[in-house]
């Protein structure tokens, strides 16, 4: 997973403008941070990609899809309490965050 995700944000590291930096921040504070946890909780599951607006590609051991609902809804939900706790500690979230990222299983 980690390949994946230095080959996603690496393009955004480069660019100088503050939108792009609090795009890099909200990428690895919600949808990344979020992600991890969800991998490491159903670890039948398998993070492949994410994408900059949150979406995510998952491959699944065989005979673990029956998680994939309960993986999307951990996902969801610690994306919008990241979103939520970045607001409470008065840093900026853009008004477009995507709070339910489409999660595409392979």
């Amino acid at each position: 997973m980690v390949g994946v995700i230095a080959a996603t944000i690496a393009p955004a590291g480069c660019a100088s403008t503050p939108e792009s930096r609090l795009r890099r921040e909200v990428f690895l504070d919600l949808y990344w941070a979020a992600s991890r946890q969800c991998e490491d909780r159903y670890r039948t599951l398998h993070v492949t990609q994410i994408g900059m607006d949150g979406s995510l590609s998952l491959s699944a051991d065989a005979d673990s899809r029956s998680e994939f609902r309960a993986f999307q809804e951990c996902y969801w939900k610690g994306v919008a309490e990241r979103a939520d706790h970045r607001r409470t500690r008065g840093l900026a979230v853009p008004e477009d965050v995507n709070l339910r990222p489409d999660i595409e299983l392979d």
